[in-house]
């Protein structure tokens, strides 16, 4: 049956359910709307007559030439809208990536296409009375002209706001996203705290209205802990994605104010990346910290001053004090950086005295039965029983991702793999190994190599079975004493 047969108020509903999409700005042959009304002439007709598929925007960040053009599109566009309350958004998804947690924004955010288009003079302001929901990614001086220049009642129709700072005088990218709703608690102390910003994060810090802000990368930004712990306090209701980058001191413990070692529950955030320097001086710091409803969590060790060590008991302690994150979290990641001066990451001897018996690592993982994706770092040895027990499906039995260090001959990795996913079971409740990625020390011959590669791709893993061989670590004490500089 085609569509031509349903009658005008029929066909109309069809359209509306099927036209959920924002119109795109530039236009693109495959989108929705125009796609639609190539159908036939009658679907083209109700298209163009109903405003309510018109008054939706989403902005592409994406190149083209002819800036006249794509605005004369856009404007009739919203002649089609007609005196409906519109919904812009500046599209810029640059948060969460499988491995890099913040990327790098490919294209100008003031401005589209060949940087003809200006957002917030063409775009924004010539609409303020009808707009009504709004989500944009500004620099600090940008936003400061959006929310300072334009008089406060020109938001006549808005309802939400979600505004995405970019700090320009930090390296790489820093960004603060804050979300607010009529009748606008957070816009006030926004525009008050731009109105005395110079620039810079630690002023930020002091100004932001935390209690709106739902995304945040301090990554590029080292922050003592006492900063960590007053943000994660003031944002625990509304924040929902975060990295900080931690550094700690000997006085890291006796600094830290009574209030920051009560239960802070983040009754929001799913998404949390901790880049930490000496955390060993105070590896309980996370105690505190509730993720009732945690997805993805990495954390990343680096030290200068002692061996870097992972207490996994106190990871364990702080898991069990919250059960909800025990059953939420999906992918955990552990890793160790270098800091400048220090070497790459390396593999290290399996019998460095303080590496926990491998029942600390069963017992924390045993508490993980729904983590689908686990990221090991050097530090932390995979026993053979550990193994054993993921072949048998007896430990993370949703496991489908694993990343882990082996310091010597790969073979009971394979075997394990081979054996969960081919053998035999007597439940349903697994999933199949479909990627790992393996990292070996440098020291096996090319034919050694070449036959761990065949017995990896043998394995025909959906997301496939990568080697990578990194130098054995450096120091002439490993087995005994370690400074794990990576």
């Amino acid at each position: 049956m085609s569509l031509q047969c349903f009658p005008d108020n029929v066909l109309e509903r069809i359209l509306a359910i099927a036209l959920t999409n924002p119109v795109f700005i530039p236009p693109g042959d495959n989108d929705p709307h125009p796609k639609l009304m190539r159908v036939s002439s009658q679907c083209s007709k109700i298209i163009l007559l109903l405003p309510g598929l018109w008054d939706r925007y989403l902005f592409r960040h994406k190149p083209f030439q002819n800036a006249d053009a794509v605005m004369a599109i856009f404007r009739m566009y919203l002649h089609l809208s007609g005196s409906n309350p519109l919904s812009f958004i500046f599209a810029t998804d640059f948060y969460w990536k499988l491995e890099d947690t913040f990327v790098n924004l490919a294209l100008p955010l003031q401005h589209l296409g060949d940087r003809k288009i200006s957002i917030v003079n063409e775009i924004i302001q010539p609409n303020l009375r009808r707009l009504q929901h709004l989500s944009i990614v500004l620099t600090v001086s940008e936003a400061a002209k959006l929310l300072l220049d334009i008089p406060e009642d020109a938001f006549r129709a808005l309802k939400t706001i979600s505004i995405t700072l970019i700090v320009e005088t930090t390296p790489g990218i820093s960004t603060f996203t804050f979300e607010d709703q009529y009748p606008f608690t957070a816009l006030p102390p926004l525009r008050e705290g731009l109105r005395h910003i110079k620039g810079g994060v630690d002023a930020l810090v002091t100004k932001l209205p935390w209690g709106s802000v739902t995304k945040l990368n301090l990554g590029n930004v080292r922050i003592p802990l006492p900063v960590f712990m007053r943000i994660m306090l003031l944002s625990k209701s509304s924040m929902t994605e975060a990295y900080f980058y931690v550094h700690f001191t000997t006085r890291s413990s006796t600094d830290l104010r009574p209030r920051y070692r009560k239960p802070i529950t983040m009754s929001s955030l799913t998404k949390l990346h901790l880049r930490l320097v000496d955390a060993n001086f105070f590896p309980e710091f996370i105690l505190p910290l509730r993720l009732p409803v945690i997805e993805e969590l990495q954390i990343d060790q680096g030290t200068k001053r002692c061996s870097l060590t992972w207490d996994l008991g106190i990871y364990m302690t702080w898991f069990l004090r919250c059960q909800h994150s025990v059953t939420s979290l999906r992918r955990l990641k552990l890793s160790e950086f270098a800091l400048p001066g220090q070497s790459d990451a390396t593999v290290h001897g399996r019998l460095s005295p303080g590496r926990k018996s491998y029942r600390v690592l069963e017992k924390f993982l045993k508490k993980l039965s729904g983590l689908q994706s686990l990221f090991l770092p050097a530090g932390i040895c995979v026993h053979l029983p550990i193994l054993d027990a993921l072949a048998t499906r007896q430990l993370l039995p949703k496991l489908e991702i694993l990343h882990m260090v082996a310091a010597s001959d790969p073979q009971d990795v394979f075997d394990a793999v081979r054996t969960r996913n081919f053998g035999p079971s007597t439940s349903t409740a697994w999933e199949y190994i479909r990627g790992v990625v393996l990292v070996l020390p440098s020291t096996f011959s090319k034919e050694e190599e070449k036959r761990f590669k065949r017995e990896a791709a043998s394995l025909n893993l959906d997301q496939g079975f990568v080697l990578s061989f990194v130098p054995p670590c450096g120091m002439e004490n490993c087995n005994a004493y370690c400074y794990l500089g990576n």
